[in-house]
C-alpha cells in the first residue's frame, strides 16, 4: 500500500488473514515515521497516510481543506516529530510479530531504511531477509521519478531464498 506505515500494514495483515488464511508472510517494513491519520468528518471516517502532502490539493471541495481534518493532521505530524525513538511504529511491528506467532504464520521481514533494518535485526520470531537495495543500484526510477524501479524489486526478490 503506497505511503503506508507499520500501523496500516498491521491492519491490512489482519484483514487479509481473516479473508484468506495463510502460513507465510513477507513484509517490506516501511519507514517508522509513517502513520495513518484517522479522522471523522460529518459522519464519514477518513484514513490518510501521514506523508501525503495535503497542501497540494487546492480544490475547495477536497476533504483535506476541512479544518477538523487539518487540525488532526497537524496533531499526528507533531506526534511523529516528538516520537524520536519511533515507539508508535515499533509497537505496531510487535503487534505484527505477535499476530503472526499466535496464528502460526512464518514471518519474513526486510526494510529499505537503515534504522528499520537495524531494528529488525534485534527482533525475534521473524526471519530477516536481505535489505532492500539502495536506489543507487539502478539509475531507473518508477514513473514518478523518485521511487524504486521494477529492477530494484526484481533484484530484491532474487536475493530471497525461502
Amino acid at each position: 500500500m503506497a505511503s503506508a506505515g507499520v500501523d496500516a500494514v498491521y491492519n491490512n495483515l489482519k484483514l487479509l488473514y481473516a479473508q484468506h488464511k495463510f502460513d507465510q508472510c513477507l513484509i517490506l517494513v516501511p519507514p517508522f515515521e509513517r502513520r495513518v491519520v484517522r479522522v471523522q468528518i460529518e459522519g464519514l471516517y477518513f484514513r490518510v497516510c501521514s506523508n501525503v502532502y495535503i497542501d497540494k490539493n487546492c480544490s475547495d471541495w477536497q476533504f483535506y481543506k476541512n479544518k477538523e481534518f487539518q487540525k488532526k493532521f497537524k496533531t499526528v505530524k507533531n506526534k511523529i516529530i516528538n516520537d524520536v525513538e519511533n515507539r508508535y511504529s515499533k509497537k505496531f511491528l510487535m503487534k505484527i510479530i505477535n499476530f503472526c506467532k499466535d496464528n502460526n504464520i512464518e514471518l519474513h521481514c526486510s526494510g529499505w531504511t537503515d534504522d528499520v533494518y537495524d531494528y529488525l535485526k534485534e527482533c525475534r520470531n521473524l526471519t530477516l531477509l536481505p535489505k532492500f537495495p539502495n536506489l543507487s543500484l539502478y539509475k531507473e526510477r518508477a514513473d514518478d521519478g523518485e521511487h524504486p524501479h521494477k529492477k530494484h524489486y526484481q533484484y530484491f526478490v532474487d536475493q530471497i531464498n525461502l
